[in-house]
């Protein structure tokens, strides 16, 4: 899942744009294709799920399996998640 200011993702060929306080989600196997642009300011945040019950947690906090993009608002605390030291962290 992504949260971000500004990204272009295609869904089965058709183009979104997908602006801040959105999530998109991507089903396993399912194919990525997006890019964003220095220029419109993008914060991207990645969360990658493995396990076998991953379907149902998602249904526990509401979060649809049937459509890719989402309400999920803004908060400050996500910059804070995550340290800027850390190795998955990567800068623009």
């Amino acid at each position: 899942m992504w949260h971000l200011v500004k990204a272009h993702f295609w869904f089965d060929g058709v183009e979104e744009v997908v602006t801040s306080g959105h999530m998109v989600l991507y089903q396993p196997k399912e194919i990525q294709k997006y890019v964003y642009y220095v220029e419109d300011h993008p914060e991207v945040f990645w969360i990658h799920f493995t396990g076998y019950d991953v379907k149902n947690i998602l249904n526990y906090h509401r979060i649809p399996l049937d459509k890719h993009v989402f309400y999920s608002g803004t908060l400050p605390d996500y910059k804070n998640a995550v340290p800027k030291d850390h190795p998955g962290t990567a800068t623009m």
